[in-house]
């Protein structure tokens, strides 16, 4: 299986979502809504699971290039708000869930320039740095098409803001979850990373079954704080 991105499978991923909207009434009138505020940006797994594994999620991760608060656009959907300031809407069986450029951490520590460009250089992972803007069809696929091209996960973020993160314990189980998914070792930055992590953490183990808990809404994490280096680095 081929596992970079092209521009052939991103329209696989364009169509679905174009889809979705015809077939529903209530999602077309919410990309409506959003468009009116800015361009709308598709992240997350979504695009990988469709252009990749021809998985057809129902959970859409989306931020909308505004500065805008969405509480007066989104009224009609019965949205929920989260510590983060991001909006989730479910209808039917799919689940959106939606931050604004004005909103991301990377955009508010001023690590990054409140423009679409820029969204994926915002991301903790060069594999996370997947975006398709669903308003123009452009779509930016490189550093994640490098990752995969080395087999190697690695931290996008510069050296002197990294630690600026607000996540760590997630951004180490993400990085434990792509390993076991897609194979992928782990660079020396991000190695250093987890020592550093490890070095400065009470109770390692705990901390993770709780990031995984609330990123993932699961709980599989099983290694105790003695074993969890060798986990982390040999397993």
């Amino acid at each position: 299986m081929n596992r970079q991105l092209s521009a052939h499978n991103i329209n696989n991923v364009k169509n679905y979502i174009y889809e979705i909207g015809q077939n529903n009434k209530r999602v077309d009138n919410l990309f409506h809504q959003l468009n009116r505020l800015g361009d709308v940006i598709l992240i997350g797994g979504a695009i990988r699971d469709i252009a990749l594994k021809n998985k057809y999620p129902r959970d859409i991760d989306l931020i909308i290039n505004t500065k805008e608060r969405l509480d007066e656009y989104l009224g009609e959907f019965n949205f929920e708000k989260n510590s983060l300031e991001g909006y989730k809407i479910s209808i039917e069986k799919f689940t959106f869930d939606i931050w604004t450029t004005e909103s991301n951490w990377a955009y508010k520590e001023r690590i990054i320039n409140c423009s679409v460009e820029e969204i994926p250089k915002g991301a903790f992972y060069d594999f996370d740095s997947v975006t398709i803007n669903l308003s123009d069809g452009k779509f930016y696929v490189d550093y994640f098409n490098k990752a995969i091209a080395s087999n190697l996960l690695d931290i996008m973020l510069e050296d002197h803001v990294v630690y600026r993160n607000p996540s760590p314990a997630i951004n180490i189980i993400r990085a434990i979850k792509i390993r076991e998914n897609w194979g992928l070792d782990f660079s020396k930055r991000l190695m250093s990373y987890m020592q550093n992590w490890l070095a400065n953490s009470s109770n390692p183990a705990d901390e993770l079954r709780y990031a995984e808990k609330k990123h993932y809404k699961m709980e599989s994490f099983n290694v105790d704080n003695d074993r969890i280096e060798k986990f982390l680095f040999f397993n």
